[in-house]
């Protein structure tokens, strides 16, 4: 079983969630790491369509960025 399989309206969800949210900076703690990385709010878009199994092509068309940024959001 996949566990990045996820109908699109949720996805559609978070993407709204997220697009909501006005804050400048998402704080994201990740596991092994002393300190936190603050995210964008595209940055964090892009993040959340990778855990639901997208990629960057699949990304970048739905953001409506190019794959360039995509790319340089991952890295």
């Amino acid at each position: 079983m996949n566990m990045n399989v996820i109908r699109k309206e949720d996805q559609d969800v978070w993407l709204e969630k997220i697009a909501t949210n006005r804050e400048s900076r998402y704080k994201v703690m990740l596991p092994g790491r002393e300190h936190a990385i603050y995210l964008t709010q595209r940055e964090t878009m892009v993040v959340m369509l990778m855990m639901f199994g997208n990629r960057a092509k699949q990304i970048a068309w739905r953001l409506k960025i190019s794959l360039h940024t995509v790319n340089s959001h991952m890295a």
